[in-house]
């Protein structure tokens, strides 16, 4: 498949790598381009590497960094390809894309297959990625640079009406880190509920 608006690609695939555990549509695609960045930050496909960390599929599909440990809505077998700008997760589970609400632990199905979900996503990352945030970023002069996710303050989930929220642009593992900490904080609370939101040290 064609995908415009690559603004980054992992490293080449070792020819050692062992893709036999993907599934055979995300193995065809890695085998071609060992992940990337879209529009500058609007989606980030992860490859099967170690280095750059920030890039690696199994580290966050197998490692200790591995979402499902983090999240009760995940199972061992989804496989996390990819994530957008603020850290939100789509993972394959049968086949079919899912949306992980990283803040909050809630999941939903996209309803489309792998190569949907790039094609919808190379070609309108700002309405179908709800890419906003990203688009609020680079209008205040700011990028997001390869490695990066943007971190907002206070949460979207626990955001007042009326209350701004800040936008920074810090280390990918800082962000995932904080969302699955605060969704554990939150999963089981009822609404208006008082929490203590930790922050990343970037912050």
């Amino acid at each position: 498949m064609e995908l415009s608006g690559i603004t980054w690609q992992g490293p080449p695939l070792s020819p050692s790598a062992d893709l036999s555990d993907l599934p055979p549509s995300f193995a065809s695609l890695l085998a071609k381009l060992n992940g990337f960045i879209l529009r500058g930050g609007a989606l980030h496909v992860r490859g099967v590497t170690d280095d750059p960390p920030w890039h690696s599929l199994r580290k966050y599909w197998h490692g200790e960094s591995a979402l499902y440990r983090s999240y009760r809505s995940l199972r061992p077998g989804d496989l996390p390809f990819a994530q957008d700008c603020v850290g939100d997760q789509f993972f394959l589970r049968d086949s079919v894309v899912w949306q992980l609400s990283a803040e909050t632990d809630d999941v939903e199905s996209i309803q489309v297959s792998l190569f949907e979900f790039l094609a919808k996503a190379s070609g309108s990352p700002l309405e179908f990625l709800s890419a906003e945030p990203l688009a609020t970023h680079r209008d205040a002069g700011q990028e997001l640079h390869p490695g990066q996710l943007l971190f907002a303050y206070p949460p979207f989930c626990v955001g007042e009406a009326g209350l701004e929220v800040s936008l920074k642009a810090i280390p990918a593992d800082e962000v995932i880190r904080v969302h699955a900490k605060l969704a554990a904080q939150i999963r089981d609370l009822p609404d208006g509920h008082k929490i203590r939101i930790d922050t990343p040290d970037a912050v």
